[in-house]
């Protein structure tokens, strides 16, 4: 069975049925691909089409990759025409979001590095200058777990549990100071055991979506 987890606060609760379409999404293509491949291992673009399509099968209506209106942060009055990664609009509301992917060795010492990503992306969502809408960082994220892990005669699969725990502590800590907004993760245990995750050397086992508004 796979481990499943979906948190958001009060201000982002209306998008929970999208985050949720987005762990269906990433199951069903696993399973599409028969394991032979694991669709989180793509980086950013593919990882916000999954995002995008979940706001679609929501009956939202998302645009990717456009010019938009910019501004630094630290001049305000300097604007300028930059990209955006996604525009959807869902229950009556427009969101624009800046992504970003991050490829990391599933580790507990990963807070710090998380903390700094998620503080890229609200910077990057600040710089849209359209008022009256909602302003999303997205953080990808994708757990290496390498198969050298069972050093100590552990399997993957029991490193695997140890740190899902201490994970989950450190994604829930992330959530309750505020620095994220809402997340959503999806591990398989049962990836570990399948040859199409073992790529370059590490395993994938699952995907971790933090959501951060501005």
């Amino acid at each position: 069975m796979p481990h499943v987890k979906v948190k958001t606060t009060n201000n982002l609760k209306s998008l929970r049925p999208v985050l949720e379409q987005y762990i269906v999404l990433n199951k069903r293509m696993l399973r599409a691909w028969s394991w032979r491949e694991v669709p989180w291992r793509f980086g950013e673009r593919a990882q916000t089409g999954m995002f995008a399509l979940a706001v679609f099968a929501c009956g939202g209506l998302p645009f990717e990759e456009y010019r938009i209106e910019k501004r630094h942060i630290l001049t305000s009055k300097d604007k300028y025409t930059g990209r955006n990664d996604l525009y959807f609009r869902f229950r009556s509301l427009n969101y624009y979001v800046e992504a970003k992917y991050a490829e990391k060795k599933l580790s507990r010492h990963n807070s710090s590095v998380i903390d700094r990503k998620l503080k890229l992306t609200h910077h990057d969502a600040r710089q849209i200058t359209r008022r009256n809408v909602r302003r999303l960082g997205l953080l990808f994220i994708t757990p290496k777990l390498p198969r050298t892990s069972n050093q100590r005669g552990l399997s993957a699969k029991t490193t695997l549990q140890q740190y899902l725990g201490e994970w989950e502590g450190m994604i829930r800590s992330l959530y309750n100071k505020g620095k994220c907004s809402a997340y959503a993760w999806l591990f398989y245990e049962r990836s570990l055991s399948k040859r199409s995750t073992r790529i370059s050397h590490n395993y994938y086992p699952g995907i971790v979506l933090l959501v951060r508004e501005v």
